[in-house]
């Protein structure tokens, strides 16, 4: 089974919703959840360490990978 790489561009609370259910559902087919934010880091940091995301402020760094 092939592994995917998620984007979310942006952190706020519908992305949260969605990658959520990706973490609980979805873990085993998801190789990196990755979100990004422009100015927020404590948000990010919050997204880390509830689920487990990497995280990033250079959105465009990982569209390129």
């Amino acid at each position: 089974m092939t592994k995917q790489r998620i984007l979310f561009l942006g952190a706020g609370r519908m992305a949260e919703a969605i990658l959520s259910g990706l973490v609980q559902n979805a873990g085993d087919r998801v190789d990196e959840i990755i979100v990004t934010n422009r100015a927020n880091g404590e948000r990010l940091a919050e997204l880390k360490q509830t689920y487990g995301v990497t995280t990033t402020h250079q959105w465009r760094d990982q569209v390129r990978n």
